[in-house]
């Protein structure tokens, strides 16, 4: 009686079937190569590059980052958490009141924003203009009052003594004030257009003026305090994201502005 044995040859067979399929695509990607120049050249050149990159140019060291640190309780530990974060390098604040923290901070993003938004104007235009600057500076006064109302302390900031900017809003002529933050805002913002003008002409629909001028309007009601310029502003550039305003109405008339803002 025969028997007949499985072939013992069959899985050898199926390795060197794959090895043959392998070495053939390589082959003939190979080929491929040698006739596309172009990404013959992407492969030789991209990783030449991308060393070039990471070992000279890019540098992931975190540098002019000011930093606000919210400290509500004076222990060892902050203090200690404070002290590594300045030995970094990074400049640090520390404040104990989150709400002095984030109306400071919107205090500062309400300079040469919202109005110039509205105007279709750069900063320096804007702090140029009396009338401009009017409606600004009526912005100012009513986010500052709300903070005052709700018993909100400025907190100085990295490069901006927020304090003094609420001190001079509360105290100076239209004249005084135009004079001491247009040199200061204009220079420090130079050629960089504000983040509401920018979405505007971008013709996003949704803006971030809701979280600023809009911020104000709806925490005046709580604060007891009337705030027309800010609800106006926040109107006006809703309305020219959404399109429900023709931009042509207000851009680059302020007296349009003031007469719908601060009349």
């Amino acid at each position: 009686m025969s028997h007949v044995m499985p072939a013992e040859s069959e899985p050898k067979e199926r390795g060197h079937g794959f090895i043959r399929r392998t070495w053939a695509m390589l082959i003939k990607e190979f080929v491929q190569l040698r006739r596309d120049r172009v990404s013959l050249g992407m492969i030789a050149v991209m990783p030449l590059m991308q060393l070039m990159l990471f070992g000279y140019a890019i540098n992931t060291t975190p540098r002019n980052l000011p930093t606000a640190v919210l400290l509500q309780e004076n222990s060892d530990l902050g203090r200690s958490i404070l002290a590594a974060m300045e030995n970094t390098g990074v400049e640090t604040r520390a404040a104990g009141d989150w709400r002095g923290l984030k109306w400071s901070k919107l205090c500062i993003n309400l300079l040469a924003n919202g109005v110039c938004a509205a105007l279709d104007w750069t900063p320096a235009q804007v702090y140029a203009d009396k009338t401009a600057f009017d409606v600004e500076r009526a912005c100012l006064i009513e986010a500052v009052a709300v903070m005052r109302r709700l018993g909100i302390a400025p907190v100085g900031l990295v490069g901006f003594p927020v304090p003094v900017l609420v001190a001079a809003i509360r105290s100076l002529s239209a004249t005084l004030l135009r004079a001491v933050l247009s040199r200061r805002v204009v220079t420090a913002r130079g050629d960089k257009l504000p983040s509401l003008l920018l979405d505007l002409r971008a013709r996003k629909k949704l803006t971030e003026v809701d979280d600023l001028n809009g911020a104000v309007v709806a925490r005046a009601g709580e604060a007891g305090v009337v705030t027309p310029a800010n609800a106006a502003i926040a109107r006006i550039v809703d309305g020219i994201a959404s399109g429900t305003i023709d931009w042509g109405v207000f851009r680059g008339k302020p007296q349009a502005l003031a007469a719908a803002s601060i009349s």
